[in-house]
């Protein structure tokens, strides 16, 4: 039983270390977090997650959820990680790898295929059910497409 209340954005209670937030900054479809944006004289630096404010949750409406998982979790409740499990996560991500040709989200592609964006640049922005989602800058204008990963190549 999986409850949406804002697609695309999670909402996590935890402890945040930097084993963790680099963990979780490293996932393909992390692109952000909600927080303070940081600038390092005119560099932009990553932004500093922050946690929300009772006045935020109340907006966000997300009170009665951490009511549901203040009931569900055990605070003695352990994950233990173990080799198998890494195995397994490397064989899928070879899966991965091999499916979608080596491509990864953010990567800058090239347009093989003889269609209507042939041989114009894009950006990888999804992966899923063996097709990529593209985004392409094109004349002005921004344009999104699902296409097959043998129809592009990766620039380097």
């Amino acid at each position: 039983d999986t409850k949406v209340k804002y697609q695309g954005y999670v909402f996590a209670k935890l402890r945040l270390c930097p084993k963790t937030y680099e963990a979780i900054q490293g996932l393909d479809l992390c692109r952000s977090w909600m927080g303070t944006i940081n600038y390092k004289g005119m560099r932009k630096l990553p932004p500093a997650p922050v946690a929300l404010n009772e006045e935020e949750i109340e907006n966000f409406g997300l009170e009665e959820c951490e009511d549901e998982f203040s009931e569900e979790t055990e605070v003695d409740e352990v994950i233990v990680d173990t080799a198998e499990a890494d195995e397994e996560a490397a064989e899928f991500e070879e899966t991965i790898q091999k499916v979608y040709l080596g491509l990864r989200v953010n990567d800058m592609v090239k347009v093989t295929a003889k269609n209507k964006f042939y041989d114009e640049d894009a950006i990888v922005r999804r992966l899923k059910g063996g097709k990529v989602f593209l985004r392409f800058y094109t004349y002005g204008s921004m344009y999104e497409e699902w296409m097959d990963p043998k129809d592009v190549r990766k620039l380097s």
